[in-house]
């Protein structure tokens, strides 16, 4: 679904088009060329990475491949535009953070909400003082229980990689010093389906991060700061923000997508590529560093708390 999502979203973007589409069945790379025309069709990904016509790779094979995909494709010289979550731990997108800097090729997390139109008019908004200091951040975010096994396998992360990163990129570009103070979680098939965390970030409030594929409620992140909030729904895919300040001032921030929630971020891939840039300057290496750090502290949290 994210593939055929992702390549809707490619037509868009004069600078570049679907070349090729790699996978180990045949008949299901057949299927998907018929509805998402290429060149070429490969069934195995060594073929395709050694393919001197390639400038890039979108990467959105199952989590737990991320990471070594990632880095035989930046040995290659192909810049990755990797699905998120990018990778299982700090320790790997470490790892994939030095390939990227020793081949001098392109390394971006998908992380779509931080290329969207109001994502982007927001920070500017919040980096010049909106709301003052911030000083917390509440995420929620849930999905229905999926039937796909790949959020019921417990080798893929679970709820704390796959939603988690979401919530994680926003204490992060807004909140530095987050540390986790505990956890809760709910197990299901071996595989965490719920998370609920309370972080400490440098006062006596916690702020909550909250994820699930076990409920329909809504995905929400509030920022709070010392003249007011800023309340943003479906956080990971925003178009509107209700600011509140103190004195009672209440507006809303709206910013449609451009052609859709995929677009910002492979236009800026591209533009990366393009410009000989290995380096985001919106999701960077060292973002993706620290979005794992804090989903690592998490588990171990977790861990800890039996």
């Amino acid at each position: 679904m994210i593939a055929h999502r992702f390549c809707a979203s490619l037509r868009n973007e004069k600078d570049s088009v679907l070349y090729a589409i790699s996978g180990r069945n045949r008949e299901k790379l057949e299927t998907f060329a018929q509805k998402n025309p290429c060149e070429k069709i490969y069934t195995n990904y060594d073929e395709m990475l050694a393919d001197p016509e390639i400038d890039a790779v979108y990467l959105a094979l199952p989590n737990s491949l991320h990471c070594e995909y990632a880095i035989k494709a930046l040995k290659a010289k192909k810049a990755v535009l990797c699905e998120k979550p990018a990778v299982l731990s700090k320790k790997e997108m470490e790892e994939v953070a030095n390939a990227a800097r020793e081949n001098k090729t392109l390394f971006m997390e998908a992380l779509k909400p931080r290329f969207t139109p109001l994502y982007r008019e927001l920070k500017e908004k919040l980096d010049n003082g909106l709301i003052g200091t911030i000083r917390n951040i509440d995420t929620h975010i849930f999905f229905p229980r999926p039937d796909k096994p790949s959020h019921l396998d417990p080798i893929q992360g679970g709820i704390i990689r796959d939603s988690g990163i979401y919530c994680a990129s926003w204490y992060e570009d807004f909140l530095k010093n987050a540390k986790v103070r505990r956890s809760f979680v709910t197990m299901y098939y071996k595989t965490n389906v719920y998370i609920r965390s309370e972080l400490d970030c440098g006062n006596e409030i916690s702020s909550v991060l909250e994820a699930g594929f076990d409920a329909r409620r809504t995905s929400q992140a509030t920022i709070y700061g010392d003249k007011g909030y800023v309340i943003v729904d479906n956080f990971h895919r925003p178009e509107k923000a209700i600011v509140c300040l103190n004195d009672e001032t209440v507006y809303t921030i709206e910013k449609p997508y451009e052609y859709d929630d995929f677009y910002g971020e492979i236009h800026h891939a591209v533009e990366c590529v393009k410009n000989g840039i290995y380096d985001s300057g919106i999701m960077s290496l060292d973002s993706s560093v620290n979005c794992h750090d804090l989903l690592d502290q998490i588990e171990r949290s977790i861990s800890k708390n039996g």
